[in-house]
Order: structure tokens, then sequence, then C-alpha cells
């Protein structure tokens, strides 16, 4: 901790702000990975209509599911 409580105010606010940072663009870099795993899926033999609902409805998260983790 530093001696002067200005600093060690501005260092705490400056992590905070970095992991916020990080966080919104570990979620954001997730979508993406996700996004690019999904695209085309409904072209491999074997993965049909129902299948592809099934995956959709078991990611459905929805807005709970990130207020839960942030």
């Amino acid at each position: 901790m530093a001696r002067n409580p200005q600093i060690h105010k501005a260092r705490v606010e400056g992590y905070n702000q970095g992991f916020a940072v990080g966080y919104q663009q570990g979620k954001y870099s997730a979508c993406k990975y996700f996004d690019k795993k999904f695209q085309g899926l409904e072209d491999l033999p074997g993965i049909g209509e129902k299948t592809l609902q099934k995956i959709t409805k078991h990611f459905e998260f929805g807005p709970e599911y990130f207020k839960e983790f942030g």
C-alpha cells in the first residue's frame, strides 16, 4: 500500500478499470469463439434441424447468466 492515500485510491481505481475491460474483452472473445465454432454446423452430416434446436436450446443462457458472473 502506498503511503499516500490518493495514490492508493488511483491505483485501485486503475486496477478495477483494467479488470472490467479485461472481463468485457474476455466475454467478447468467448462469444466470437463460439460463433466461429457453430458457423456451418448445420452442414455437417448427422446434424439436422432437431439437433440444431437442441444445441440452441442448451446454449440459451439469457441475460441472467451474464449477471451472475458480472
